[in-house]
């Protein structure tokens, strides 16, 4: 007969003889069960384990760290990374003092350990980096005022270029022009041409691709008009600059809009301010006389 002993309710033998020790367990012919394995984890008629699922539900065994369950339900097999990463979230890590962090994934190495595996002399932060402006101390992420005033200032240069690439304006002539360095450039060559031919007017193409028919002055007013909206660019460039270095706080930079339409949009909030308080001085001088 084929048997098996139980001892702390682990199986410690697995034989068979024509009779059986006290307290042996007869077990039917192609037992599946092993030597060191739980004997709860057999069914109820011995005839093989319970699936793997139900052990683990009955708390007979545990699913080690990094492992699931297969399809047959019978064995534990690794997980995919990205099921790893979902069960087991990636940890940042950074050198002290440091405005840049590594992100660090739960991993098995060439020996099948699983864990974090982070270069030596790095600290684990908090979580990932809330911005380029952040700093590790501690492990915490600290905003450092002065950089923070550095990437705004340059994305203020970088705004700032795109505006005045695009830059477009009203134009006393009646209709909406091009006021960047291409324009600036065909208008002056315009002028050029006309004082040399003598021809008072020629075709000019407007912001909206409209054609209009322009002379020598308003091509000249038109030059004009061009160079002070550029002026007023470089005022709305000044301010905010200005804004980020008063900035005492992460909350007062964050609510400083850098764009190129931000910086257009002050541009032409300048000049109307300006237009405004030109003709409020006129109107005084005028009442003056």
């Amino acid at each position: 007969m084929e048997y098996i002993i139980v001892e702390n309710g682990i199986i410690t033998a697995h034989r068979c003889g024509a009779t059986k020790p006290e307290n042996a367990i007869t077990v039917p012919g192609g037992f599946a069960g092993y030597v060191g394995s739980p004997y709860a984890a057999l069914k109820a008629d011995l005839t093989g384990l319970k699936p793997l699922s139900q052990q683990v539900t009955e708390g007979i065994v545990a699913v080690p760290e990094g492992y699931t369950i297969n399809a047959t339900d019978t064995g534990f097999i690794r997980m995919e990374q990205a099921e790893i990463d979902q069960k087991y979230p990636p940890k940042h890590y950074a050198i002290e003092g440091s405005f840049e962090s590594i992100t660090v994934r739960k991993t098995f190495d060439k020996d099948g350990n699983f864990g974090y595996r982070a270069p030596d002399g790095m600290t684990e932060m908090t979580g990932e980096q809330p911005g380029k402006a952040c700093k590790a101390v501690n492990g915490q992420w600290v905003f450092d005022l002065p950089t923070g005033q550095a990437i705004k200032l340059d994305a203020v240069k970088t705004a700032f270029t795109e505006a005045s690439a695009k830059a477009h304006c009203p134009s006393t002539v009646g209709f909406d022009i091009d006021a960047n360095e291409t324009a600036n450039r065909d208008i002056t060559g315009l002028i050029n041409v006309l004082e040399a031919t003598g021809v008072e007017q020629t075709v000019f193409r407007a912001y909206d691709n409209s054609f209009h028919e322009v002379t020598l002055t308003q091509l000249k007013t038109m030059l004009t008009e061009i160079s002070l909206n550029g002026q007023y660019l470089y005022q709305a460039k000044w301010t905010l600059e200005a804004q980020i270095m008063q900035a005492q706080t992460e909350k007062e930079l964050e609510a400083i809009g850098i764009s190129a339409d931000a910086i257009a949009a002050l541009a032409n909030t300048l000049k109307a301010q300006a237009m405004a308080k030109a003709n409020e001085t006129g109107a005084e001088n005028a009442e003056a006389s």
